[in-house]
């Protein structure tokens, strides 16, 4: 609601540096892009460009975009999903058309995708299997109402310095001492956890599928990961969906 993310601020520096370049040969590069192995460093970045830098935001994920869903599921689930296999981006590109500005677009996309369907989500379901209700404050409908209509963009995001507005207050009424810069999120070490000890048990997991994912590029993910790239999102990703489907049964 107030610009905190950094992504808000990257795409503010894409629309400089980036702005002027026509979007067919954003699509080229993209393309080229799209075509790496998942992991390689670089990838994501540049392969989201397709839409130019504010549609970034849409098609770049951190796990599987169009062209990896493509390369994991088989040709059954494939030809079962059809021409919606673009469906997730189509809808958070639809999230941006409601917005006036740049930063507008992009905190109310986040405000509509990424905080229900992920934020409080995690925040819900840690909760409750511990039996606690979890209150946000910052959501309360008075606060969201001044954020998006009376708050101004450039004190969300200004030249390249996120949340202005509530620094501004912070440094009237908080004392002096404390970090206003600091923004700390909280991430398990994947990486860390798989490249120790675990690779074989995602091996194992993984191979089992039912037939969902092709077999080679599940073994490119974990070899990739072997080898250092990042794909420990993606592989867990696929265990939860692993996990999932077998408690279902």
């Amino acid at each position: 609601m107030f610009g905190g993310y950094s992504h808000y601020r990257q795409a503010m520096n894409d629309r400089n540096k980036l702005g002027y370049v026509p979007k067919t040969f954003l699509k080229i590069i993209a393309a080229a892009a799209a075509g790496l192995p998942a992991g390689v460093k670089g990838r994501n970045r540049l392969s989201s460009l397709k839409g130019g830098y504010l549609e970034a935001r849409a098609w770049g994920t951190p796990y599987f975009d169009c062209s990896l869903r493509r390369r994991l599921f088989n040709k059954g689930v494939l030809n079962e999903i059809g021409s919606k296999i673009d469906a997730p981006e189509n809808w958070k590109i639809g999230l941006l058309s409601q917005g006036t500005d740049d930063i507008d677009k992009l905190t109310k996309l986040d405000f509509m995708s990424y905080l229900p369907e992920d934020i409080m989500t995690k925040v819900d379901r840690a909760s409750m299997i511990c039996s606690l209700e979890v209150r946000a404050p910052w959501l309360d409908h008075r606060i969201v109402e001044f954020a998006f209509k009376k708050v101004p963009s450039k004190y969300k995001v200004n030249k390249g310095e996120t949340r202005v507005l509530q620094k501004r207050l912070a440094e009237r009424l908080l004392p002096k001492e404390l970090d206003l810069n600091r923004k700390q999120g909280f991430s398990v070490p994947l990486d860390k956890l798989m490249r120790r000890d675990k690779i074989k048990l995602f091996r194992e997991c993984l191979h089992y599928n039912n037939g969902l994912f092709r077999t080679e590029e599940v073994e490119s993910l974990i070899s990739g990961e072997v080898k250092g790239r990042r794909n420990e999102s993606r592989l867990f990703a696929l265990l939860m969906l692993e996990c999932a489907r077998h408690e279902a049964w």
